[in-house]
């Protein structure tokens, strides 16, 4: 059997009939389809169209898809968890247990496979690499696109959003665009979610002078199959039509009379919330890919027309190129739940052995386990690594939620008093289908009415956290803690304040779960409490190097880059027999920024640890002293008399050097300071020594010259520049021989001249 995945339900359907129906045949037999609460397979079905969750399904049943000879998975580009997740899966089992007669093909509009660290690179490492992964390219079918950006709309927009309004795909500007585009062919409007689409179709159908001209319809993936096939296969005689979609669109689905697009530039993605630990919908900008494919739509069947509701400037410089992986932005609880119960049993397998197209962070996944491990799904062993999958987390397993919410299902299975009264008023409350497109006018009007008999309940958040719109919560039920509950959840809790400069403190908390009931102030940490403390902050900064630089002082940081700088020159010039000492590699490091380099990291912290029990925060580590600790005292010295931080100018005063690493070092100053100076200052030892290239400045210190030869600087450019400046400054001395004349920072008044 053929397994072809889809990201979409609206997808799968719309992929199966349309197979079934290059066969002559209807769907459910030679091809057919399954997805939740949906199938439509015979005994005679060869070819199987899914959606990600049903063949992660498929994977859990059989770990060897026994029977299936080639698995496909299609929009791959859409970058989906589930997606990834299952192609991980899939490329496991062929790698482990069916290398010859299991077979993977991946479509996706990313064909970039010559960069290291383009998707489509990284794509082929995952499939094996290309001795094992043939690359096809394929430019497909398209005609010419028009695109236009939409400036006026987007003023408007603006405008809009200025005054109040907080949806930037409106329906007013939404009509707007719809005018600016010719009328030929059925138009796609690209709206970022459900509420925006309903609320774009109700202005159009409330227009004659649209409704006159076009059937408008709406298309998204929750609604029935009856209402999408309306959209998706309309009748050859029907009349021109705006069907406004959300992303669905984009590529999962064909439509095939579409000549012209209408681009909101917006789409709507999971994240997770990393105060609340669970994920929600944003509205975020799309892609540069994604707005190419989108404009893509209208130059499938002639040519077409795109018009985009952001400027062009905004598609060049305010876009990413490609959509960000899902799988850095969501909550890892449900994948790795999963994984658990495929068999893994520790966070370094995940990362390091599943052929992942993008790894997913050690700190999400850490974050996911403290959760399973906190609702019971899992259990640590002692040392904390490894983890194996409870008998409640099976349970947990079986139902197709969220685990937070198949958790609260699992523990009302022993109170099915409580859980039937909350099945009625959830029902109560969801009689209207499109809840989910943002709650009908009679679910607004209910609301409203309760609201208004309970003022006397209402709660303020400190922080307005889920709160709703107003800002308020309303106190429906409460039940009594009891004390013993209360003191069997107390623990100490140490944590950092990003906002002190991760100050390090501690508390002692009494919570249920994530909810904190109380808490008060503990002494001082311990100085390994601190340390462990300070580690986590450093790494969720991106590393050891960023986080000391992060809170140091900018005349600080400016002298560690110039030890640095200095250090790196010397690489430079010497030869490693020449060298003194060999010099620490976190210099490599600080000059390169090659954050995340293992074993540099490793060596930082050697240098870093024994500090950290001795401050309170982050900002009280001086970068500057911990680096020169490294450097044994003949080093100090050493770089002292061969790359000093100034050169002596002939009158006795001190000019800056400032070290570029990988160039000559300069040093700045008015010309007149080097009047006298007959060779040029060089840093390094003898053998190796390097030029300074002089920067010679005007009395206002503009640029005037610069060189790394003062005697030819002296002979050949110095006279030119004498000629211009001395009637232009003449209170300066410009002598005619500057070799002969006294260096000097005064004016000839002061010098009696």
């Amino acid at each position: 059997m053929i397994v072809v995945v889809a990201p979409r339900r609206v997808a799968v359907r719309s992929a199966a009939q349309r197979m079934a129906g290059m066969l002559g045949q209807s769907v459910g037999q030679t091809v057919g389809y399954a997805m939740r609460d949906e199938t439509r397979t015979s005994s005679n079905t060869r070819i199987l169209v899914v959606t990600d969750g049903v063949m992660l399904n498929m994977i859990q049943t059989d770990p060897e898809l026994n029977g299936i000879s080639v698995v496909i998975l299609d929009e791959f580009h859409e970058r989906g968890i589930g997606s990834d997740t299952a192609l991980a899966l899939t490329r496991e089992i062929q790698r482990t247990v069916r290398p010859d007669d299991l077979r993977i093909v991946v479509i996706t509009l990313l064909g970039d496979t010559v960069s290291p660290s383009s998707t489509g690179t990284k794509l082929v490492n995952a499939l094996g690499g290309e001795i094992n992964c043939h690359v096809i390219e394929s430019e497909g079918r398209r005609f010419p696109i028009q695109v236009v950006h939409a400036n006026d709309v987007v003023k408007m927009r603006k405008r809009s959003s200025n005054s109040g309004g907080e949806e930037l795909a409106g329906s007013r500007q939404t009509v707007v665009a719809l005018k600016q585009v010719p009328a030929r062919g059925d138009v796609l409007v690209f709206l970022p979610g459900v509420t925006e689409c309903n609320k774009v179709v109700a202005e159009l159908q409330s227009r004659r002078d649209v409704t006159d001209q076009a059937g408008v319809f709406a298309l998204y993936g929750s609604m029935s199959k009856t209402e999408q096939d309306k959209v998706l296969y309309p009748s050859k005689s029907a009349r021109q039509r705006i069907v406004v979609s959300t992303p669905i669109t984009e590529a999962s689905v064909t439509l095939e009379r579409v000549t012209c697009v209408v681009d909101s530039g917006l789409r709507r993605e999971p994240r997770c919330d990393v105060d609340t630990g669970m994920s929600r919908l944003v509205t975020t900008k799309i892609s540069k890919a994604s707005a190419i494919q989108r404009a893509g739509r209208a130059g499938r069947v002639q040519e077409g027309i795109c018009l985009r509701m952001y400027t062009e400037n905004d598609f060049e410089s305010g876009l990413l190129d490609q959509t960000p992986p899902e799988i850095f932005n969501t909550d890892l609880a449900p994948t790795l739940l999963l994984l658990a119960e495929w068999g893994t049993s520790t966070l370094e397998e995940i990362i390091q052995e599943l052929p992942f197209v993008d790894r997913p962070s050690e700190e999400s996944l850490e974050k996911a386990k403290a959760f399973l491990v906190d609702i019971g799904a899992l259990r640590c062993n002692k040392d904390d690594r490894r983890f194996v999958l409870t008998d409640k987390g099976r349970r947990i397993c079986e139902i197709p939620c969220h685990p937070r919410l198949s958790m609260a299902i699992v523990q009302a299975e022993n109170s099915q008093e409580d859980a039937l009264l909350c099945a009625a008023i959830a029902a109560s409350f969801c009689l209207d289908e499109d809840l989910q497109g943002g709650g009908s006018q009679d679910l607004d009007i209910r609301a409203s009415v309760v609201f208004e008999r309970s003022r006397e309940n209402l709660f303020s958040s400190s922080d307005g956290t889920s709160t709703g719109p107003d800002g308020i919560s309303r106190i429906r039920s409460f039940v009594p803690i009891s004390k013993d509950l209360k003191s069997s959840s107390e623990k100490d809790l140490v944590y950092t304040v990003p906002s002190k400069g991760y100050e390090v403190r501690a508390k002692r908390i009494a919570a249920i779960g994530q909810l904190e009931i109380s808490s008060s102030p503990l002494p001082r940490p311990t100085g390994e409490q601190v340390t462990m403390a300070l580690w986590e902050a450093m790494t969720g900064l991106g590393g050891i190097r960023k986080a000391l630089l992060q809170f140091f002082p900018l005349k600080d940081k400016e002298a560690v880059d110039e030890l640095v700088a200095r250090i790196q020159l010397d690489q430079n010039l010497c030869t490693e027999s020449d060298l003194l000492l060999p010099w620490p590699s976190w210099v490599t490091h600080f000059a390169k920024k090659n954050d995340g380099d293992s074993l540099i990291e490793n060596e930082l912290r050697t240098l870093v640890e024994p500090w950290l029990g001795s401050v309170k925060s982050l900002k009280e580590l001086d970068v500057l002293s911990i680096l020169k600790g490294s450097l044994s005292h003949d080093q100090l010295k050493y770089l002292e008399a061969h790359y000093p931080s100034s050169v002596e100018s002939p009158d006795g005063s001190m000019i800056p050097i400032k070290y570029a690493g990988d160039g000559p070092p300069t040093a700045t100053a008015k010309l007149q300071r080097f009047f006298g100076t007959t060779k040029t200052p060089t840093v390094g030892p003898e053998d190796n020594a390097m030029s300074i290239t002089i920067s010679m400045l005007s009395p206002a210190g503009r640029p005037l010259a610069k060189t790394s030869d003062l005697p030819f600087c002296w002979s050949e450019v110095y006279p030119s520049i004498r000629l211009e400046m001395r009637g232009r400054y003449p209170k300066h001395p410009w002598p005619e021989d500057p070799l002969l004349a006294t260096a000097t920072r005064k004016s000839k008044k002061r010098l009696d001249l």
